[in-house]
């Protein structure tokens, strides 16, 4: 029996010993590199996930592209002015409004924006009603354009007696009278 219980603590010791410096640090090994392939398949995961949602975005803006044009034409990238003029006459000609001069032209910038308005002081002449026309287009136009401030003042033109009278008789016929409207507008830009 001695042999027996001798044999048993020599198995006992083997196993423990085995246990202890073998199986016991390969499993903390295998414990390690699992956990870290773990963390590899989140992060590969997510950036699946991430790469997923650029190709939506891009999808997306594909889609839009229509939409980042009309963005883009009333917010361009400078003030184009010869084509703000050509927009201004043309809109003008369409409503009854003649365009008579540009007066003073300011650019400024804002700097928690990076967007730039340039002011330009302008003069159209024409009756109310074409006026309210011609500002309701300009301000309702693709382009970002505000109306920062409206002066105007009766336009009387040099003309004889016969001239003025007939004037007055058109008057009581209701003609409406001409205005200058010096005006000054804001562009945005960046």
């Amino acid at each position: 029996m001695r042999a027996y219980n001798l044999f048993a603590i020599f198995f006992i010791l083997t196993s423990f010993l085995i246990l202890n410096f073998l199986v016991l640090p390969q499993y903390q090994n295998w414990q390690s590199v699992s956990s870290r392939v773990g963390e590899l398949e989140k992060t590969v995961q997510s950036q699946k996930e991430y790469f997923q949602q650029i190709q939506e975005i891009a999808e997306d803006l594909k889609r839009n592209s229509s939409n980042l044009k009309k963005i883009e034409m009333g917010l361009p990238q400078n003030p184009s002015l010869p084509q703000l003029f050509h927009f201004i006459r043309k809109v003008g000609s369409e409503t009854g409004v003649s365009f008579q001069k540009i007066g003073k032209i300011e650019t400024r910038e804002t700097p928690q924006t990076k967007i730039k308005e340039t002011l330009i002081d302008i003069v159209v002449v024409g009756d109310y009603s074409a006026f309210k026309n011609f500002l309701s287009k300009i301000e309702n136009s693709a382009r970002l354009i505000e109306v920062e401030k409206i002066s105007f003042a009766f336009s009387p033109k040099e003309e004889t007696k016969e001239e003025e009278k007939k004037r007055e008789k058109e008057k009581t016929e209701k003609e409406n009278p001409l205005f200058n409207f010096d005006l000054r507008i804001k562009v945005y830009h960046y």
